[in-house]
C-alpha cells in the first residue's frame, strides 16, 4: 500500500481547466506531490491562494509549458523527474476542446486537433528519456469522452448526428486522434477515461459502462466533474483499468 512518502508524483497537463483545477486540488488533498503545467502559471495564483491550504502548497510546483510543443514537453518532463525526487510519475491529462458555450453548435475556441498534438508531444517526450528515466514514468491517464472510438456505436441514434454535424465533430475528431496516438505508443501504460456527458457537481457514486458504454444510450445520464476526478485519481494507484477505456456515468 502506498504511503504519503511513496505516492506517485503527478504531472498534470491541463491544470487551468475546469476538470484540471479539481484534479489539482484532489491530488494535493490525497498528499501527492504535483507538477502542474500551464501556458501561464500565474492563472493558478487565485486557486492556490484561495483553495489550497498553506500546508499543501510545498507539494505543488507550477511549470510554464505549451502542451502541444514537443520541445516544451521534453523540458517539462525532465524538470518533473527532478521534482519527483525518485518517486514514480503518473501523468494526467485533462485537456479538452472548448466552445463558447455548452451548445453543440457554439463556436469552437480551441484549435483543431490540439489535444492530439499534445498527446504526440507527451509521447515524444517520454520516448526521448533514457531507459532508466522511462522506468520512472508509471502511467498516463487521459480524460477522453463517451462517443470516442468503439463507444460511438452505443450513442443513441439521435445523438450521433449531433456529434457528426455540429461543432462537436471537431471534439470527437480530436479525441479520436488522441485515442490513436495513445494506443499506438509502446512507451507507457495508459488509461483513457470516457465521461458520459460531463456536468457540474462534486463526487457522487459512479457506474462504469464497460469500455464501450453499452446501456448508456438515451438520454445519457451524464457524470459530474467531481466523480470523474475521483475515478481518475483512483486509477493512479490501481491497475484495474490499465490499457482500457472505461465509460463512466452517475
Amino acid at each position: 500500500m502506498s504511503t504519503p512518502n511513496n505516492l506517485p508524483h503527478i504531472l498534470l497537463i491541463g491544470s487551468t481547466g475546469r476538470t484540471g483545477r479539481l484534479t489539482l486540488l484532489e491530488a494535493l488533498q490525497r498528499t501527492h506531490t504535483v507538477t502542474a503545467l500551464a501556458r501561464d502559471p500565474t492563472s493558478l495564483t487565485t486557486l492556490i491562494n484561495d483553495q489550497i491550504p498553506t500546508s499543501q502548497r510545498s507539494n505543488l510546483r507550477t511549470l510554464r509549458a505549451d502542451p502541444t510543443s514537443k520541445t516544451d514537453m521534453s523540458a517539462a518532463l525532465t524538470t518533473t523527474l527532478t521534482h519527483a525526487s525518485g518517486k514514480p510519475i503518473v501523468i494526467i491529462s485533462t485537456l479538452g476542446q472548448t466552445r463558447k458555450s455548452g451548445n453543440p453548435w457554439a463556436t469552437t475556441t480551441s484549435p483543431p486537433m490540439f489535444m492530439t498534438r499534445a498527446a504526440e508531444a507527451v509521447v515524444s517526450a517520454i520516448s526521448s528519456l533514457t531507459p532508466d528515466q522511462k522506468t520512472q514514468i508509471e502511467k498516463l491517464i487521459v480524460m477522453s469522452m463517451f462517443g470516442v472510438g468503439a463507444s460511438f456505436e452505443n450513442l443513441h441514434c439521435m445523438i450521433k448526428p449531433v456529434m457528426n454535424h455540429s461543432n462537436m465533430a471537431q471534439t470527437v475528431e480530436d479525441h479520436n486522434g488522441v485515442d490513436g496516438v495513445i494506443r499506438g505508443q509502446k512507451e507507457v501504460k495508459w488509461v483513457m477515461v470516457r465521461p458520459s456527458m460531463l456536468k457540474e457537481g462534486g463526487s457522487v457514486p459512479i457506474k462504469v459502462r464497460g469500455e464501450e458504454g453499452v446501456g448508456e444510450g438515451w438520454m445519457p445520464s451524464g457524470v459530474t466533474v467531481g466523480s470523474v476526478v475521483e475515478f481518475m485519481m483512483g486509477c493512479v494507484g490501481s491497475g484495474e483499468w490499465d490499457g482500457r477505456t472505461p465509460v463512466v456515468c452517475n
